[in-house]
C-alpha cells in the first residue's frame, strides 16, 4: 500500500468513501495531510488545541546502506529502503492559514 492509499481509506473513514472516490477520480486533493503536508501546500499551522489521527506512513530512510550491494534485486533493495512511521494527519478544519 502507498501512503496514498492509506490516506485514501483514512479519509474514506471521515468523508465517506463514495466522497474519496469522487475526490480521487476528479484529481481533487484529499483535505487530509501530515504537517508537512499541509506546508507544502501554503504557510499553515495546526489550530492549537487540535490533535491529529495517528496512523503509519512510508517514510524513506537518511541511510543508503539499505540499497548499497549492487549484486541484489533492485526492488528489493528499493522496498528497504522505506520503513514505516508514526505520522499524524490533519483535516483541513484542523488547520489555518498564516497570515504574514
Amino acid at each position: 500500500m502507498t501512503n496514498e492509499q492509506i490516506i485514501a481509506d483514512i479519509a474514506a473513514t471521515i468523508y465517506g468513501e463514495d466522497t474519496v472516490m469522487t475526490m480521487l477520480a476528479t484529481g481533487e486533493d484529499i483535505p487530509l495531510h501530515t504537517l508537512k503536508g499541509w506546508a507544502a501546500r501554503g504557510p499553515f499551522r495546526i489550530k492549537k488545541g487540535e490533535h491529529g489521527l495517528e496512523t503509519k506512513l512510508w517514510k524513506k530512510r537518511k541511510d543508503k546502506v539499505a540499497s548499497s550491494d549492487e549484486n541484489e534485486n533492485t526492488e528489493e533493495a528499493t522496498n528497504r529502503d522505506f520503513y514505516m512511521a508514526k505520522a499524524f494527519l490533519f483535516r483541513a478544519d484542523q488547520v489555518e492559514r498564516i497570515v504574514e
